[in-house]
């Protein structure tokens, strides 16, 4: 299980990037990031992805293959997480399959609205339009993303139930608790 940081993972007052979505992410097949690239292929959104992998120069053609206009930032410290997240309204993960998602969780602490493939360990944490959405093709992806970007607004009440989510399962008080129980 992973734990979060709630005093430094939380939303910040920060002017947001317009039409532009965050991926953290390793640079590698089991991440999927080709189903992001064909979502958002002729659109105007746009993707920074934070991390690396031996994907990276495949990933970097793909996209400029399709116009898809993505950049790749490398990888960032996590005390410089929390910031950069609260940049966008949006974050997206796209994984195969995935364990407990600590850059999911660290996103719904922050508040943005978090949109995961319907794989296992993603839906265990994503309660689909209620603290986020499922998706479960490239097709999808965009539909969601471009009625997320019609009316940002719309979502107010899921990035609080992230958030309550994160609070309820993951926060560090829970598992500071959890320890001194056992």
């Amino acid at each position: 299980e992973n734990y979060i940081n709630l005093k430094t993972f939380k939303k910040l007052k920060i002017n947001k990037k317009k039409k532009k979505i965050i991926v953290i992410s390793r640079l590698s097949k089991q991440k999927n990031l080709k189903f992001l690239i064909n979502s958002l292929e002729n659109s105007d959104i746009s993707a920074d992805i934070i991390g690396d992998g031996d994907q990276k120069i495949e990933l970097k053609t793909y996209a400029k293959k399709l116009k898809v206009k993505i950049n790749f930032l490398g990888r960032k410290p996590n005390n410089k997480i929390p910031k950069i997240l609260n940049k966008y309204s949006v974050y997206v993960i796209c994984s195969k399959i995935e364990g407990n998602v600590k850059t999911l969780l660290e996103a719904m602490a922050c508040e943005l609205i978090c949109i995961g493939s319907n794989v296992e360990g993603i839906n265990n944490i994503i309660s689909n339009k209620r603290n986020g959405y499922l998706v479960n093709n490239s097709k999808e992806l965009k539909t969601t993303l471009f009625n997320i970007f019609k009316d940002l607004n719309k979502s107010r009440f899921m990035q609080k139930e992230a958030r309550r989510r994160v609070l309820k399962y993951n926060s560090i008080d829970k598992f500071f608790f959890k320890e001194l129980k056992i």
